[in-house]
C-alpha cells in the first residue's frame, strides 16, 4: 500500500511538470561545487601541495558568500 501511494504522488509530481525555481537550482549548483571540492581535498598534503586544507576553508568561505545571497530572499 505505501509503494502505491509513493508511486501516484510521484506521478502527480511528474505530471505537474514539477520544475525547480532558479534559486534553488543556482543553490543546488553551490552544494554541488562543495561536495566535488571536498572530493579532491587531500588531508595529508603537504602545506605546499595545492589541495591542502587551507585551500579547502578558503573556497567553502566564497562559496558560503556566494549563498548569503540566496538567505536573504
Amino acid at each position: 500500500m505505501y509503494i502505491s501511494k509513493k508511486d501516484r504522488d510521484l506521478n502527480e509530481i511528474t505530471e505537474t511538470n514539477f520544475e525547480p525555481d532558479i534559486i534553488s537550482k543556482e543553490f543546488s549548483r553551490l552544494i554541488e561545487k562543495v561536495f566535488s571540492n571536498c572530493g579532491i581535498f587531500e588531508p595529508e598534503s603537504d602545506e605546499d601541495e595545492e589541495y591542502k586544507e587551507k585551500w579547502l576553508k578558503n573556497y567553502i568561505k566564497k562559496v558560503f558568500s556566494e549563498m548569503q545571497k540566496f538567505l536573504k530572499k
